[in-house]
């Protein structure tokens, strides 16, 4: 046969080609098959060098013993002797495999090399292709993991000089398992959690014109586990290819610990494929456990929630307290409430609930004598306690139960806290929630602390056991979760545990709803939207679906004023699962002290569309009480319960992506600052769940979509997208979009890769100077922040609109259009919000954030972009000035449009200034002199109503037709002093009519625990 028939090319589920080799056939009927296949790769290695380019092959089949092995080229140097292993479970895919160890423990920091000179001497110009698959460590007896070894694979020139390096380590039990990349002369250490005992293929690139390589390793599960491009020389002198070199060296050998490499593969010419083999298309997906948007498990909801605020009934939520519980004080406390506006109350007796046994039956008690006094004002009554925590080690119920406690998964220790994940607990729990509501009537519930005591916890039984039947593996002792994101296991774990809450949540729910079925479930996270807040395996939108009918927000931010846009972000990031459960959102306005603090942080709720819950401070004293009372009791406000955002854009935040990476600047800066830039120019937008673009139904409303390094998206989700865009939709996405599938897993190219003709090649950090055209508007802004570099296809769909330069590289594509059907695509490589994010500003916190007012006018360049036809509504205002719009619909008032001014121009922080809580806020409103622009594509019905709770009188504007099907209203700007509300009666727009809420199917009902 022709020496080239048996290199024949095998696209495995889509990943990089692999040569093929021969392989045991299990069948009888096919010993010949296997025959040919064994006679064509002696064949090869006979002659290794072939018109095809290959300059050496080896497989090791053919070798009966490792004499032979040298015979065949081999050197070998070190303590180690190089062992030719012949046991089939062991080689990959074959008979035998080159194996470094033994079977006995040796002296630490032996050393062995491998060395094998290609058949064709010295290459000096051209390209290379290194293919091998790697094996490092093994399990124990005891089936552990193991690996104390550094597998180092090494091109050197016909000198010995060294060339391009790359090595996996790891210390002794497992410990830090890391990449070593020589990179232009220094050695770069990345974290990277590759699988003990499991096959790796490696691929190496190498230019040996440019002096730059690259790699790439994928396990054989077929995910990414690490690349790079573009890397230098180690050694400047370096000429050349004439050998291949594995170097292995131990810290530590025990228990049959050994690495060992196979398969390997050296050619001439380029990968194939015009973009290389890193930017072919591959999908190793894990999809079967990736982060879906779960349906609402619970039919009906209390709508008395929505414009609703809350209060304590007593004392401080840091101590334990029993207090007013005396009649006439009940009275006067319900009845104070009332004329303040509050329309709930939260009732704390003994916050620790399980440490006060013998005091539950008066506890029961006083919380009916609550209930029935608040609900005599119109006010529900929230029963909040912590029923996990045992504050005192003497608690006879904790003696009684220890099994119920979570245990450090590391050492066993246990934790006076109670494991959700036990069923007799939760069972018992259930049972005495069942019974407190039939005793005392309350409304709803915040349970706290329903969770792990952190990120050490739970290795109890209950939970190795839970962990055991979702994965299907014993539970590893938790890594340290900063390098640990890289490991598919250790987000796998994240996604046990955050659903291990919500779970039992849901139980006890379940039990209080069979006594009352619109019992309200009242639930919260203070950093639902960052990324770091998953290492605790943390998910609000999973708790909203699963059980929670309130969820919301606990505002650490130190100011209202000058924090404005972190907080108006957060409202409106949470207002995600609002829509789409169709529940209502609250926010906890806990750190704002002077009255005019705590109204502008109610002007912000409004903007938001959230009910309040009144922190401790700034509504104490008589004084505070009767400023709230101007604003809390003001009778205009927009019902909640129909109003949807007048927009038709959204913006995706992905939990999905949350779970991706523990960093901040994995997307959560570039994200938050676009946020920030749409709601500094007063852009519309909605917030999207995955769950969005699980549904293609769901994105109708939209005519812009931005995806800004929303980096994991399953092909079901990117197939909508597609679909969408094809149907006139227009999407604007950044950086790692679609780089990851919903598992978090890195895949080999953007999933829109194959539309679109961008494919991925590597990340790079800045500055990079960004130059061309969009829309119309020429493009001249600096890039400081990390920048996506990307290759460009032929592709008659796509083109650059704009080019990258940094000093020393190549132009790269920074803007690329693509046409998509009746719709099109605009992808930035660059991460533009960085620079314009404002982080929360909490306590201790600075002030830092300097924006680039030419990458703002960017961010709105490409926002028109993406709007060719007119918005349902927008609105031009003075810099400073904050506005929201909604319209009903349904209800009432259907059609009616509200929309929300703030005036935000005071704002005086400047970099540098450090947040303290507790400071008194001076809330600073120059007046407004230049009048206010509101825009609305809709059929209006009346004059516009201008009203707001700091006058008792409502101005009407009427408005007039702007020429393009819409009307337009004239605001004057003395108008707005603090916040301003516009109301104009108007016909439903069309196509803004919310998605049906996503329910679960009907569970059967089950007995009382």
């Amino acid at each position: 046969k022709p020496k080239r028939e048996i290199e024949i090319r095998l696209a495995r589920n889509g990943h990089l080609p692999m040569t093929a080799r021969p392989r045991r056939s299990p069948y009888i009927i096919e010993p010949l098959m296997a025959l040919s296949f064994f006679c064509l790769a002696a064949t090869a290695l006979a002659a290794p060098t072939s018109a095809d380019g290959i300059l050496f092959r080896d497989d090791f089949e053919s070798y009966p013993d490792t004499a032979h092995c040298l015979e065949q080229g081999w050197k070998h140097q070190g303590s180690l002797d190089l062992l030719l292993v012949r046991d089939p479970a062991a080689s990959h895919g074959g008979k035998a495999c080159l194996q470094f160890g033994r079977e006995h423990s040796l002296a630490r920091k032996d050393r062995s090399y491998a060395t094998v000179a290609l058949s064709s001497g010295t290459i000096s110009s051209g390209k290379l292709v290194w293919d091998s698959w790697i094996l490092l460590g093994n399990t124990t007896p005891a089936h552990h993991p193991q690996v104390s070894s550094q597998l180092t694979l090494q091109a050197l020139d016909s000198r010995g000089r060294v060339g391009p390096s790359l090595s996996f380590t790891s210390k002794r039990y497992n410990r830090d398992r890391t990449l070593l990349i020589a990179d232009g002369g220094k050695i770069e250490r990345r974290p990277v959690h590759f699988p003990v005992d499991r096959w790796i293929h490696v691929s190496i690139f190498l230019d040996l014109d440019k002096g730059r390589w690259g790699f790439e390793a994928l396990p054989e599960d077929g995910r990414l586990l690490a690349t790079r491009r573009g890397c230098a020389w180690r050694n400047a002198d370096f000429a050349g290819v004439g050998k291949i070199r594995y170097v292995c060296s131990y810290a530590n050998i025990n228990d049959g610990l050994r690495d060992a490499v196979d398969d390997i593969v050296v050619r001439r010419g380029g990968p194939s494929g015009a973009s290389g083999p890193d930017l072919q298309t591959g999908d190793p997906d894990s999809e079967n456990v990736s982060v879906r948007t779960e349906p609402r498990h619970y039919r009906r909801i209390d709508p008395g929630f929505y414009n609703s605020s809350f209060m304590s009934w007593a004392g401080d939520n840091l101590v334990d307290r029993m207090g007013l519980t005396e009649p006439a004080a009940m009275e006067k406390r319900a009845a104070t409430l009332a004329s303040l506006g509050i329309t709930g109350v939260l009732y704390n007796g003994r916050h620790f609930r399980l440490s006060y046994q013998e005091e539950w039956p008066r506890i029961r008690q006083y919380a009916a004598r609550v209930t029935a006094v608040c609900h005599a004002h119109g006010i529900k009554v929230i029963e909040h306690h912590d029923f996990t925590i045992f504050a005192y080690n003497s608690t006879p119920l904790m003696l009684d139960h220890l099994d119920w406690l979570q245990r450090d998964v590391r050492t066993g220790e246990v934790h006076r806290w109670a494991c959700p994940s036990n069923p007799d607990f939760i069972r018992w729990y259930a049972a005495w929630l069942a019974q407190y509501q039939r005793q005392t009537g309350v409304d709803g519930y915040m349970l706290d602390e329903v969770n792990f005591a952190d990120r050490t916890t739970c290795g109890c039984d209950a939970c190795r056991a839970s962990f055991r039947r979702a994965l299907g593996r014993e539970m590893p002792a938790w890594p340290n979760p900063k390098n640990s994101f890289d490991s598919n296991a250790y987000r796998a774990m994240l996604r046990w545990r955050s659903g291990i809450a919500p779970a039992a949540l849901g139980r006890l729910m379940d039990a209080v709803r069979r006594v009352r079925p619109d019992a309200m479930s009242m639930t919260y996270c203070s950093d639902f939207s960052d990324s770091r807040i998953a290492a605790r395996g943390l998910d609000l939108t999973r708790s909203a679906a699963m059980y929670s009918s309130f969820v919301g927000w606990e505002v650490m931010i130190a100011e209202a004023l000058n924090g404005w846009r972190p907080y108006l972000r957060g409202l409106k990031l949470r207002l995600s699962d609002g829509n789409y459960y169709d529940i209502p959102v609250w926010s906890l306005n806990r750190e704002m002290t002077t009255p005019d603090a705590v109204y502008f942080a109610w002007a912000l709720c409004q903007l938001g569309k959230h009910s309040i819950w009144y922190g401790t401070r700034g509504v104490n004293t008589p004084k505070e009480q009767e400023s709230l009372r101007r604003f809390n009791t003001w009778s205009h406000r927009m019902p909640h319960q129909y109003a949807r955002c007048l927009t038709d854009t959204g913006l995706l935040l992905s939990v999905q992506t949350r779970f991706a990476d523990a960093d901040r600047k994995f997307f959560w800066h570039d994200f938050a600052g676009w946020t920030d830039m749409l709601l500094k120019n007063n852009l519309q937008f909605d917030t999207l769940l995955d769950g969005d673009l699980e549904d293609p139904g769901r994105l109708g409303k939209y005519q812009a979509l931005l995806l800004i390094g929303q980096a994991c998206l399953t092909r079901e989700q990117c197939d909508h997208l597609l679909q969408w865009v094809a149907a006139g939709g227009n999407l604007v996405w950044t950086g790692k979009t679609s780089l990851y599938n919903g598992a978090a897993d890195r895949l080999r190219d953007f999933r829109l890769a194959a539309a679109t003709g961008v494919h991925y090649v590597g990340s790079r950090a800045g500055p990079f100077h960004i130059t061309g055209t969009l829309n119309g508007l020429d493009v001249d802004v600096q890039a400081r922040h990390a920048f996506a570099e990307v290759a460009l296809s032929d592709s008659p769909h796509s083109r650059v609109l704009a080019l990258a330069r940094a000093k020393g590289s190549p132009d790269l594509p920074a803007l690329v259009e693509t046409r998509w059907g009746k719709g099109k695509m605009l992808y930035i490589a660059a991460d533009l919000g960085s620079q314009q994010v404002e982080l929360e500003m909490r306590n201790g916190s600075t002030y830092r954030c300097r924006e680039d007012p030419a990458i703002e006018t960017l961010i709105r360049t490409a926002l028109r972009w993406a709007h060719p036809r007119p918005s349902p509504g927008n609105i031009e205002a003075p810099q400073g000035v904050v506005a929201t719009l909604y319209q009903q619909q349904g209800g009432p008032e259907a059609g009616v449009i509200y929309a929300h001014l703030l005036n935000a121009t005071g704002k005086h922080i400047q970099p540098g200034y450090r947040a303290a809580y507790g400071r008194p806020e001076s809330i600073v409103t120059p007046a407004i002199k230049a009048p206010i622009f509101l825009h609305l594509h809709a059929r209006v019905l009346g004059p516009a109503e201008l009203r707001s709770p700091e006058r008792d009188r409502s101005v009407r504007i009427e408005g007039k037709p702007d020429g393009r099907g819409g009307t337009t209203f004239r605001l004057p700007g003395k108008q707005l002093a603090t916040y301003l509300q516009v109301r104009i009666p108007a016909a439903p727009v069309p196509g803004q009519t919310p998605c049906p809420v996503p329910l679960a199917a009907k569970q059967a009902t089950n007995p009382d625990p």
